[in-house]
């Protein structure tokens, strides 16, 4: 195989076009395939061929995944109910009116 792009064979050419598309497209391989009607393997075989002799990118430009930053969240304070029974009720995070309603019931309260 040449190694410049204008020393290819029209079959070369056909194959570094599909190659350079499928990359531009931001489809996988097997998507850009299987929308062009074109065979999957020989695709991966011309792509490897070409990046071998400097024909197309080793990798692509665009990145897939991008670096994200997770932020520390601030624990919600707990909810802390002291019966004057001495019995306590602590809830880690905040429950919407009607559950608390439902467990205060349950616990006989209001009385």
């Amino acid at each position: 195989m040449a190694t410049t792009e204008s020393a290819t064979t029209d079959l070369q050419r056909f194959w570094l076009a599909h190659a350079r598309a499928a990359v531009a497209s931001g489809l996988t391989v097997k998507e850009y395939a299987a929308r062009e009607g074109l065979e999957r393997k020989k695709l991966y075989e011309w792509r490897r061929k070409f990046k071998q002799r400097g024909l197309l990118a080793q990798r692509a430009t665009e990145t897939r995944f991008a670096a994200v930053q997770v932020l520390a969240t601030a624990p919600s304070a707990p909810l802390r109910i002291v019966f004057p029974n001495g019995l306590a009720l602590e809830l880690a995070a905040q429950i919407p009116e009607a559950t608390l309603r439902q467990v205060l019931a349950c616990l006989g309260w209001p009385r």
